[in-house]
């Protein structure tokens, strides 16, 4: 399976019709908008080191991950 890359996450989040906000430069966190829970973006995104954030309804990558 694919490793994370930016480069990855950009061409996932334009095939699937996405949001990605990138707050670490901030101390934040990456955010991904838009994909369900569960499916098959779910489990890419599981596999990249995200966490479901059930408040927010979206997806956090720490940049540490």
């Amino acid at each position: 399976s694919e490793p994370f890359s930016w480069r990855a996450l950009s061409e996932l989040a334009r095939l699937h019709g996405f949001s990605v906000e990138d707050l670490t430069r901030r101390g934040g966190r990456l955010w991904v908008s838009g994909p369900p829970e569960d499916g098959f973006v779910g489990s890419k995104l599981t596999e990249w080191g995200f966490r479901w954030a059930r408040q927010r309804n979206a997806w956090y990558r720490d940049e540490s991950t």
